[in-house]
């Protein structure tokens, strides 16, 4: 018996998701307020973006023959909470370093510092053998 093929997942419904999160990824003041109508509408926007970040980590795994959870999406830096005092609104903001990154004992930027907070187009990872 062989395993059903899994299909590439249809990202037209998130549509109104993907333009929200590209627009905040072109900004770089953080965090971000998305505010809708009621607390219930930007509770299932925020739990629709987490499927949409899904959905682009699942095809990602599907195009690229990766096992299921190696998938990456340019959205995942992004952390998506209703915030506390306001209901309504989805707090967006972008998970940064926490600590201080040294190589050789000297202290070094992230990518994120060097580009002034600004993460570009998703492009696939490529592992490199490195061999002594």
């Amino acid at each position: 018996m062989t395993k059903p093929k899994t299909k590439l997942r249809d990202l037209t419904q998130f549509i109104d998701i993907k333009e929200v999160l590209d627009t905040c990824l072109r900004h770089e003041e953080w965090p971000v307020e998305y505010t809708l109508e009621t607390s219930g509408a930007a509770i299932s926007w925020r739990t629709r973006a987490h499927r949409y970040r899904k959905a682009l980590q699942h095809n990602e795994e599907q195009r690229l023959k990766l096992v299921s959870g190696a998938g990456t999406s340019i959205y995942d830096n992004l952390i998506l909470r209703i915030h506390k005092e306001m209901p309504l609104t989805v707090n967006i903001d972008l998970r940064k370093p926490l600590g201080i990154l040294q190589i050789g004992g000297k202290e070094v930027e992230t990518f994120l510092d060097d580009d002034e907070g600004e993460i570009e187009d998703q492009q696939p990872v490529e592992f490199v053998k490195v061999t002594k």
